[in-house]
């Protein structure tokens, strides 16, 4: 994408910088994704007042256009900037999976920049496959996957007739299999409380019962200070 090529021209900060710009034009120019999130943050926080949800809701814009900017500059991401930008908590016991030479499951949601948290974990030698929902427009879609394979992440269209065997395979490769986990799923899923009403997930996932190794992982980011990446194991290795 050529937008790709003008953004990694940029130092990181200055990507940011004018992801920021980005997403205030959006709060101000999209009104009704704006009134969306007030709403919902209405929803989700009954007890804020209107100044708190729109300082929130105007910040999510900011962060949007932000994780937009770092995603078009993410092909320049090496080791040293991953270590000055961003800190992993829990990497550690990652890695400790890894090298037990088993597959495992690894989930987050949509909050934070979920492709940099992928691309930073397969970037300490984590193999990583992840599943993703098809996308509309083709050029995207294959942007964001040849960004993945240059940290060696390959990338599984859900809706694919092979999509089973190829996550299957991927396990007995011993690879990370990753995804979003709370989308619109057409597949057996479970409803869990997440504010309001509650958010669809696969049901194996919300089970306490599931075997394996599986991993949660949120990514967290506040401006300006560093993205904070959580990764908990939540399953033992079986003996």
């Amino acid at each position: 994408m050529a937008v790709s090529a003008v953004a990694r021209r940029l130092p990181l900060s200055g990507a940011r910088g004018i992801g920021v710009v980005l997403g205030h034009m959006g709060w101000h120019v999209l009104a009704r994704d704006r009134r969306r999130a007030l709403d919902h943050l209405a929803i989700a926080f009954p007890d804020w007042t209107k100044v708190q949800r729109l300082t929130t809701a105007r910040r999510m814009f900011h962060h949007l256009g932000m994780s937009l900017m770092e995603i078009l500059w993410l092909p320049r991401l090496d080791a040293a900037t991953r270590d000055r930008t961003t800190t992993i908590e829990g990497l550690e016991k990652l890695l400790a999976l890894v090298h037990a030479g088993r597959g495992m499951v690894a989930y987050t949601g949509h909050c934070g920049n979920w492709e940099w948290l992928a691309c930073c974990v397969a970037s300490y030698g984590v193999s990583m496959t992840v599943l993703q929902r098809e996308r509309s427009d083709a050029d995207v879609s294959q942007f964001t996957t040849e960004v993945r394979a240059r940290f060696g992440i390959a990338t599984i269209d859900r809706g694919s007739t092979s999509a089973g065997k190829e996550m299957l395979r991927s396990l007995k490769h011993a690879r990370m299999l990753a995804f979003l986990n709370d989308q619109n799923i057409r597949a057996e899923s479970a409803k869990v409380p997440f504010f309001w009403p509650s958010a669809q997930v696969y049901r194996w996932s919300a089970s306490s019962s599931s075997d394996g190794p599986m991993v949660r992982s949120t990514l967290s980011a506040t401006i300006p200070s560093r993205p904070r990446a959580t990764t908990i194991p939540s399953r033992s290795l079986p003996e």
